[in-house]
């Protein structure tokens, strides 16, 4: 019987929840390539939508939230070694943001994503990266982007996804903080008053609430959090931040510029947040079937022909987006073991 996990895609609404499956669908056909397995997905005519999306775009643009009335939406992912049956099933949950944070929606739809959240085994967060790390300023506790609570409402989320790990069973669980739209960033770090920084630098300090909860000792063995960033615009790179009049108030208003004039929609480390997830499927899978040669043979491409599990982690970084063990933006905070089991290869 495959192994059903789920994994909910959150954030609020316009962090680019949607733009990020979209670039992890395009890049699921290298791990295809690399991985012994077949993937098949269901429900793709959205992601091919925001793929021609992102394709038409002008030299600028300035992203708008979406507008789209759809609901919540769920995207398969249906993995099985060559000529055999599936043995893991994905099932993406694709969430409004205005659910998770309850922005003009029912209780109800806000409560019910709260639940799911409690049952995901997977939560993907998408973080917009430009406000979150532009015009630094010094808080009283943290050094965050002057914007950031207000479009990424991590405060917010900070609450909700600890109340989702409150009473948390033995089952493990995973967490995926996914920096998007971070071109820039991730090409010349950050620079300020303050110092010089990575992204990851100022997502421990956006969500610190949180991992310092997820530190804790109940729950630090069953739950993975990892940092994993991702380049969703492809070809564009984050110019500015206007800030605009909105009646008595300002609003932060981000441009992109394309790179190169010309440059195509060439997403980067798409593939990096569905090697952790599916690392820990996998981890999960061999635990109820106890077949460790399986996993072996199916992380064999991640090792670059190292045959030692202490390298696995690393080693992961490294494939198809060409990542160095030095770069300090892509971090597994803890839970490495629920995403690295150690078989008896003798």
């Amino acid at each position: 019987m495959a192994l059903e996990l789920k994994i909910a895609m959150v954030g609020p609404r316009g962090t680019g929840k949607t733009s990020l499956l979209t670039g992890v669908w395009r890049e699921l056909g290298k791990l295809n390539q690399t991985l012994p397995l077949y993937v098949d997905i269901t429900e793709t005519q959205v992601l091919q939508e925001k793929m021609l999306e992102m394709q038409r775009h002008a030299i600028e643009f300035v992203p708008q939230p979406s507008t789209s009335s759809r609901g919540r939406q769920s995207f398969f992912f249906t993995l099985s070694p060559a000529d055999k049956k599936p043995i893991i099933r994905l099932e993406f949950v694709d969430y409004p943001g205005g659910y998770l944070v309850q922005e003009g929606t029912e209780p109800t739809e806000h409560q019910e994503t709260r639940a799911l959240l409690r049952d995901s085994d997977v939560i993907l967060l998408a973080i917009d990266t430009p406000p979150m790390v532009t015009m630094l300023e010094q808080r009283p506790d943290r050094l965050i982007g002057r914007w950031c609570d207000y479009v990424n409402r991590n405060l917010e989320v900070n609450q909700i996804l600890m109340d989702s790990y409150q009473n948390l069973s033995r089952r493990p669980r995973l967490l995926l903080l996914v920096p998007v739209k971070t071109e820039m960033h991730l090409r010349i770090g950050i620079s300020s008053k303050y110092g010089n920084f990575v992204v990851s630098d100022i997502v421990k300090n956006a969500y610190g609430p949180l991992l310092t909860r997820l530190r804790s000792p109940k729950l630090a063995s069953n739950v993975a959090v990892a940092i994993t960033p991702v380049n969703t615009l492809g070809g564009f790179e984050f110019s500015h931040i206007d800030e605009v009049s909105s009646g008595a108030s300002l609003e932060p208003r981000p441009h992109y510029r394309r790179r190169g004039g010309t440059a195509a929609y060439q997403p980067k480390y798409a593939e990096q947040p569905m090697i952790h997830i599916l690392r820990f499927a996998i981890s999960r899978h061999l635990e109820q079937i106890g077949n460790p040669t399986l996993l072996y043979r199916l992380l064999a491409p991640f090792r670059r022909g190292s045959i030692t599990y202490e390298q696995l982690e690393r080693q992961s970084l490294q494939t198809l987006s060409g990542l160095t063990v030095q770069d300090r933006n892509f971090q597994i905070l803890q839970g490495g073991h629920l995403l690295e089991p150690r078989p008896n290869l003798d």
